[in-house]
């Protein structure tokens, strides 16, 4: 992995990077990882790059693998029980997202957003992409943009193409206390209830505790048979509703799980798993933390 030092906000990035393809209208995509896999989990998809005109640069969060840990001040202003101290902080780590595309637009020269006359179609320019527990990162950059200093809007606005928030089923961005053990949704996150029968391999009782870590790994690496999707005769699409889809972990699945296609040595160099914890303990275990992580995206 290479490093960036950005002196705006003094700290260091590590990060993974494709490459330019050779085109002058290729779209560059910033990869902001989870809880525990960090940036070399999207290491399998950059020889993929040239055939589809991309660039995909992937950052490791502060306190992963050659990015800086947090500080003290940092790490106090996490354990605190006042909610200003968390937006603040959430500031800051949009602001460093803002810092490191600014250093990506301006560094790497990638191309600007450009209209295509032929097709009324967009090329080039930049999409910010979170994965899982990295949406936090990617929603605190989202949700302040607005009010960033003006020379680094002028530096974003011409690239900013696309936003993704990439997840898993109801397993992202909050957690639930299940037996002690706090679980990853979605959808409590962004101030919603889980829905009933919503499914999460940790709070299957059928799965032994030891168990769990691996049953996670292989569910949401799974390729799952929506019933929609094996229609020959689609109709229109349906409401979108746990009837509708497929939760549990395939018996039988129509190909195989992605981690079962990883050597032992690509699992290790993906994963830290004590990495990042102070933000998910220190924020998101408490409620006054969530709501300064909703009031980030509001």
């Amino acid at each position: 992995m290479k490093t960036v030092h950005l002196p705006d906000c003094g700290v260091d990035f590590a990060y993974i990077d494709s490459g330019a393809p050779k085109s002058d209208d290729y779209t560059t995509v910033v990869c902001i990882h989870g809880h525990s896999y960090h940036a070399q989990t999207f290491v399998r998809l950059l020889p993929q790059c040239p055939q589809h005109n991309l660039r995909i640069i992937a950052f490791n969060r502060r306190d992963y693998l050659g990015s800086a840990p947090y500080s003290a001040d940092e790490l106090s202003a996490l354990h605190s029980t006042d909610a200003a101290k968390h937006r603040a902080f959430l500031h800051a780590r949009g602001l460093e997202v803002a810092y490191l595309l600014v250093w990506v637009i301006r560094t790497l020269q990638i191309p600007p957003v450009r209209e295509d006359g032929n097709t009324n179609t967009k090329k080039g320019g930049l999409a910010l992409l979170g994965w899982s527990l990295g949406n936090i990162t990617s929603l605190a950059f989202l949700a302040h943009l607005q009010g960033y200093p003006k020379d680094l809007i002028k530096v974003l606005e011409p690239h900013l193409r696309h936003f993704f928030i990439y997840v898993t089923l109801l397993y992202v961005l909050d957690f639930i206390n299940v037996d002690g053990v706090y679980v990853e949704s979605t959808l409590s996150f962004l101030g919603y209830e889980p829905p009933p029968g919503a499914y999460h391999p940790l709070w299957d009782p059928d799965i032994p505790g030891p168990l769990k870590g691996a049953a996670i790994d292989r569910w949401f690496t799974s390729y799952f048979s929506h019933p929609y999707f094996l229609s020959s005769s689609k109709g229109p699409f349906p409401s979108l509703s746990l009837e509708t889809l497929k939760l549990r972990t395939p018996r039988s699945p129509m190909k195989r799980p992605t981690c079962e296609n990883r050597t032992p040595e690509e699992s290790l160099a993906c994963i830290r798993p004590g990495a990042g914890r102070a933000l998910r303990d220190r924020v998101l275990r408490h409620r006054r933390g969530r709501d300064a992580v909703c009031a980030a995206q509001r």
